[in-house]
């Protein structure tokens, strides 16, 4: 039964997330029961499609997922073989993921490091770069071999150009960037700034200086069973070099 506090959390969530703090925003969500399960139950599709795609070609150092919340997919990349630095505004969320991190870790060398902080903070001299050089335990290069976002993009109040390229400077010149976007059915989400339609966000893209290697439509899961209804596009961009063959930079 809900509790009148838990109708209140309720309310101030589905009230969306324009003009809030965002950190405190997805405490809330973290709070709320069910929430930080979403993607763990109902994405298991979509992080299916990413993994094949990231086993298909070299990783050489750690990958950076932007926006892991509790952390599900960083664990499963982990459990890969990966070496992950997981990055989330919440820091609810990324206690949450901490814990469940070293539980699933007991005894044993983690191969996962979840930190707090803002995507448009890391690469950016911030203090997050700080405690990401002197806290994580392996080195944090400057551009990565893999980038993952899933399900991030809509949800940064930045402009999705700024957003992307910002992203498209994190990632090594010959490396690799997976994304996904959420399908039409989802684009009003209360966490959503941006309910750009995927053919919409595929000129975000092209205009950041990615290519388009692959696109694939997840579908919705029931505990790990695909139903008919589309979830989220995802996406492996590649970085593309300016005509001098320098990399591509815009201001």
């Amino acid at each position: 039964m809900w509790s009148g506090q838990l109708l209140c959390a309720l309310r101030s969530y589905y009230r969306g997330c324009h003009n809030r703090d965002l950190q405190e925003f997805y405490d809330l969500e973290s709070r709320l029961p069910y929430f930080d399960q979403v993607s763990r139950i109902l994405g298991s599709h979509k992080r299916r499609i990413l993994l094949r795609w990231i086993r298909e070609g070299p990783v050489q150092g750690p990958i950076l997922e932007a926006g892991s919340g509790i952390g599900t997919f960083a664990r499963q990349l982990g459990q890969s073989g990966y070496q992950v630095i997981a990055v989330d505004i919440s820091d609810a969320k990324t206690l949450k993921a901490q814990r469940l991190t070293a539980k699933r870790y007991r005894g044993t060398t983690t191969p996962v490091y979840h930190c707090a902080g803002d995507l448009h903070d890391i690469g950016a001299g911030t203090a997050l770069d700080t405690a990401l050089q002197t806290e994580c335990p392996w080195r944090v290069p400057r551009q990565f071999p893999v980038l993952l976002a899933a399900d991030v993009l809509e949800h940064v109040p930045s402009a999705p150009l700024q957003t992307v390229r910002h992203l498209r400077r994190l990632v090594l010149a010959h490396g690799r960037c997976f994304v996904s976007v959420p399908a039409r059915l989802w684009i009003h989400d209360p966490g959503h700034f941006w309910p750009l339609l995927p053919h919409e966000w595929e000129q975000v893209f092209v205009a950041s200086g990615f290519h388009i290697h692959r696109r694939q439509m997840s579908r919705l899961c029931w505990y790990g069973l695909p139903t008919p209804l589309p979830l989220a596009m995802v996406y492996e961009l590649h970085p593309v070099a300016s005509p001098s063959g320098r990399e591509f930079e815009r201001g």
